[in-house]
């Protein structure tokens, strides 16, 4: 009955510890292998005696990992593996251009990219034309969002880009 008595206690000692130093399984399995034979010990002892230990496992297994998953978080070891911080907020985005605003492209779209309204850069695209960088775009429409612009059509000056791409015209 000693052997018995031993193995379930290094059992449950050895699950108290794998629930607290993270070693992927190894000391999982040598607990659950002296469990067992704790309870194979306690049967050769008597019938009464391997029910009594499967009853002692079956109760106090969860309350120790229980116990152990409340201390583990105040450990050191918990400490560097729990966040303990909540994530800080991030800043909301600025609210889309009016329809109609007046900006400047700042890469090209071609369709998507980035443009300029009111001193704010905006992700947009176009309604698939291309928009070489630095020309004047107008903020057409925010659809499922996403800012749609379109070249302005009141700067008659196109950008020196475009007069470069013989497949624009």
């Amino acid at each position: 009955m000693t052997t018995a008595l031993l193995l379930l206690l290094a059992g449950l000692v050895i699950a108290f510890i794998e629930a607290m130093v993270p070693t992927f399984g190894i000391l999982a399995t040598l607990s659950g292998a002296c469990l067992v034979a704790a309870v194979y010990a306690a049967f050769q002892e008597s019938a009464t005696a391997g029910w009594t230990f499967i009853g002692i496992i079956a109760v106090s297994v969860p309350i120790l990992l229980a116990i152990a998953w409340r201390v583990f978080p105040k450990t050191r070891i918990g400490k560097s593996v729990i966040l303990q911080d909540a994530l800080p907020e991030s800043a909301p985005a600025p609210p889309a251009p009016p329809a109609g605003a007046r900006g400047t492209a700042w890469s090209d779209l071609r369709p998507s990219g980035l443009a300029e309204f009111a001193g704010i850069r905006y992700t947009v695209v176009t309604d698939g034309s291309y928009i070489s960088r630095g020309d004047a775009v107008i903020a057409d429409h925010a659809a499922e969002n996403q800012i749609v612009v379109r070249p302005d059509p009141s700067v008659s000056a196109p950008s020196p880009e475009r007069n470069n791409r013989p497949w624009r015209t």
